[in-house]
């Protein structure tokens, strides 16, 4: 029996329930973090991470997930993408209900 990676669970702690992640999720940050600094640091946090723990057979999902970590980062750190990308996360994912 072959057993399949997953690569976002192993590494990254993103259970199956939650993927593919959203920028913030893959980061490691709080839904619509805002500071610049901490987005900066989480994104190269996680790329260090995996760059430190991948090597033999899953270079090419590391490689994957690196470049998606970049992408979150640029999107993240760009105020005009970073606000079209939270509105469209918000349509998605409406705000759970306050108890």
């Amino acid at each position: 029996m072959t057993e399949s990676f997953d690569a976002y669970h192993k590494w990254l702690g993103i259970p199956p329930k939650h993927q593919p992640p959203d920028h913030y999720r893959l980061l490691g940050l709080s839904l619509y973090e805002s500071d610049p600094d901490v987005i900066d640091t989480a994104a190269n946090r996680a790329a260090m991470y995996l760059r430190n723990i991948t090597d033999g057979p899953h270079v090419e999902t590391s490689q994957r997930i690196l470049n998606e970590i970049a992408a979150a980062r640029r999107c993240l750190l760009n105020e005009v993408q970073k606000r079209a990308y939270d509105t469209e996360l918000k349509k998605k994912k409406p705000p759970k209900p306050k108890r």
